[in-house]
């Protein structure tokens, strides 16, 4: 975090993070670690393409019938990195 607040302005609204060669779990771990720091000067949040669609995917397979699992499945990962988002990811 110091290298940050060393380099990036308090007048900067957010910084946004990607997932890219993160896990999803990994990436969801790594942003709530961050914002359980505490306040900081600007919003920490995340821009995750695949962090978020990774599983939604998996659970789909391209398949009609796997919708319903895949939408379960992305609003899991987006709840858990809203909640990461504020620091209160909890697995």
């Amino acid at each position: 975090m110091s290298v940050l607040r060393n380099h990036v302005p308090a007048a900067v609204p957010t910084i946004n993070f990607l997932s890219g060669g993160q896990s999803p779990r990994e990436a969801v771990l790594n942003l709530n670690a961050m914002n359980a720091m505490g306040d900081q000067p600007w919003n920490l949040s995340f821009s995750y393409g695949r962090a978020l669609q990774e599983e939604c995917l998996k659970h789909w397979a391209g398949k009609a019938s796997n919708v319903g699992v895949a939408q379960e499945a992305l609003l899991e990962w987006a709840r858990c990195n809203s909640e990461a988002s504020i620091g209160k990811y909890n697995n």
